[in-house]
């Protein structure tokens, strides 16, 4: 063979090694608390493709003086090896929140190896949650009542802002104006001695404390509507959720759901960390609300604008966590007890309002998020890869702000971003997809059922597109006032990919 033919054949193989690296693919990674390890779930198929273990350092703390502690942990609360999950916006670096090991530590998802591991302050690292540029990684210490951050780049923490007691979940708004953080209040104390339970926002930059709301029981997992004006919030001891105004704090709604199964006749408690429900998400659409019920061990269905539950399904042992699909279609619960159905992943179709799969995941599956990962990356840790499937229809809301979306030919995308048109203000298109690459179908705002045409009542704006071709392309949009000149009161940007 001529040199130059040799050459041009060598170039068409890196070439295509290398877009086979950069293809990536929808996952759903769950934290298994008991195992100590994170196993990868394809959800195309909705089969698990492999784990990876996060404690190669060991099972007992590094720090000297959390293994002084530990062995009382252990013995007061069992072991937590995995409390908190984030994936890297380039599908590449794992961090993880190790429990009452005290610390984080990020992995290279390819080589399988840790790079750093940060001790945090006090005794448990909880909960984590990554700035959309992926520079900022945010963790609860827990007793420690406050949020630590770390510079990923640097691995250094840059700074922190105080929370209630026992900071908990951490949630970014939709818009990323506001780091949210919710606080369980100090369980130690006996039921009636005073203690700070509240939700806490904090600017993601500054880290100035915005404004807080106190509560009379601990705060729980929470989700934000579209627009941010409402989180759904559940509390320690609450078969059911609240409606949270995010502006002022004050209940708009409390959504009680039945008690069933395992809990009838359970004093609350007994309730396992006082957590009668645990897990609640927003279908990619917006409409419906996903909240699991832990110690009943069933999921509930809830309408966002009625706030009637539209189904109850049942599922594995003491359910403990959701996320929603990356394409929105379906909530994805983690069963994380040691009964029937535990140690799972109940995949439940927001359209179907049923049970879809039941995916096998590590002891104690409890923690569980969802990204997009290069298949090189996946292959390079010794996952077997299934084949891709046909076209999907891949939701989005505001919360998708900032982010990188895989795509197949063919995929349809809708997005739906909150918006008052009744008051002037509209979303325009400030940047076009590439047509070649993603096609942008329509744009159209869609006025509130629920009050057509008052001034001030919210809608939503509906964007539709197909993916093309093979590339990379960026969509953007700004929500501008009326007049001119105008006024740009948010702004929502994402980058397709499409192989």
């Amino acid at each position: 063979m001529p040199r130059f033919a040799v050459h041009q054949v060598l170039v068409a193989l890196v070439l295509l090694a290398a877009a086979a690296s950069a293809q990536a693919r929808p996952v759903a990674l769950v934290g298994n608390f008991k195992d100590g390890t994170v196993t990868f779930v394809d959800e195309a198929t909705w089969k698990p493709l492999g784990t990876l273990d996060v404690t190669p350092d060991g099972k007992t703390p590094q720090d000297p003086q959390q293994a002084a502690a530990y062995p009382a942990l252990v013995q007061s609360k069992g072991v937590n090896y995995v409390q908190g999950l984030a994936l890297s916006p380039d599908g590449r670096t794992l961090y993880v929140s190790r429990g009452y090991l005290g610390d984080v530590a990020a992995f290279d998802l390819a080589s399988r190896r840790m790079l750093w591991r940060l001790q945090i302050s006090g005794v448990r690292a909880d909960h984590v949650a990554l700035s959309p540029d992926g520079r900022r990684l945010f963790v609860s210490a827990l007793t420690a009542n406050k949020v630590q951050v770390i510079d990923t780049a640097t691995h250094a923490f840059v700074g922190e802002f105080p929370t209630g007691d026992w900071a908990h979940v951490l949630e970014l708004t939709p818009d990323g104006r506001s780091i949210v953080n919710g606080s369980l209040g100090n369980q130690l104390l006996p039921s009636a001695a005073p203690t700070n339970m509240q939700l806490t926002f904090a600017d993601p930059r500054t880290l100035q404390v915005q404004r807080s709301f106190g509560f009379d029981a601990g705060v729980r997992p929470f989700a934000f509507s579209p627009d941010g004006g409402v989180a759904y919030v559940q509390f320690s001891y609450f078969n059911g959720f609240k409606a949270i105004d995010t502006r002022t704090g004050a209940v708009m709604k409390s959504v009680d759901l039945p008690v069933a199964g395992p809990a009838v006749g359970e004093p609350p408690s007994s309730y396992p960390n006082q957590a009668a429900h645990h897990g609640i998400v927003l279908s990619g659409d917006g409409r419906t609300i996903c909240d699991a019920a832990t110690v009943s061990d069933y999921v509930a269905l809830v309408d966002r604008s009625s706030l009637r539950p539209t189904a109850m399904i049942a599922v594995g042992d003491q359910p403990a966590d959701a996320a929603t699909s990356s394409d929105g279609s379906d909530c994805l619960v983690t069963n994380r007890g040691p009964g029937a159905g535990g140690s799972s992943v109940s995949v439940i179709s927001y359209a179907r309002r049923r049970e879809i799969a039941r995916v096998p995941a590590g002891r104690g599956a409890q923690e569980i998020a969802t990204g997009e990962v290069p298949d090189g990356v996946l292959t390079a840790a010794g996952f077997s890869l299934p084949a891709a499937s046909g076209p999907r229809t891949v939701a989005l809301t505001g919360r998708a702000n900032g982010r990188r979306v895989a795509l197949r030919r063919g995929d349809r995308v809708v997005i739906r971003l909150g918006a008052n048109a009744t008051t002037g203000y509209h979303w325009s298109t400030s940047r076009r997809p590439r047509r070649r690459v993603v096609r942008l179908v329509s744009s159209r705002y869609v006025p509130s059922k629920a009050a057509p045409g008052v001034a001030g009542a919210g809608g939503t704006q509906v964007v539709r597109l197909t993916a093309t071709g093979r590339g990379t392309t960026t969509l953007a949009l700004a929500y501008l006032s009326p007049g001119r000149p105008h006024t740009v009161g948010r702004r929502f940007r994402v980058t397709f990919r499409v192989r």
